[in-house]
């Protein structure tokens, strides 16, 4: 299950990880991030050992979204080396975030 990050420890699980990490900006009052939830959570299991996820509610560390200059929720940011490598906003098909995500995960083990 992704473990939701605060401003403390963003650095620490998010910065310093040399992988490909998934983090989700939402709010708990958003129902897009209500829909989206689920097929997050089936993501995260098809990807569990390719890729991290953790979660930022955004009423409780602001901070975090402002510096990426998320203004929807829910956002995607999608992070390899602690640069962020690609940004979904809103709703979107599950089959989107596959698609990303092998085709990272692919060009990370070329350079392997």
């Amino acid at each position: 299950m992704a473990i939701n990050l605060t401003a403390n420890n963003f650095a620490k699980y998010v910065l310093e990880n040399k992988g490909l990490v998934l983090v989700e900006l939402y709010a708990e009052w958003s129902g897009s991030s209500q829909i989206l939830k689920p097929m997050l959570k089936n993501i995260e299991e098809i990807f569990q050992n390719k890729v991290l996820f953790f979660r930022v509610n955004i009423d409780q560390d602001r901070d975090i979204a402002e510096q990426y200059g998320v203004t929807d929720i829910p956002t995607i940011l999608i992070f390899n080396n602690s640069k962020v490598i690609d940004c979904i906003q809103g709703i979107f098909p599950k089959s989107v975030l596959e698609h990303k995500l092998n085709k990272l995960i692919k060009n990370e083990n070329k350079t392997l």
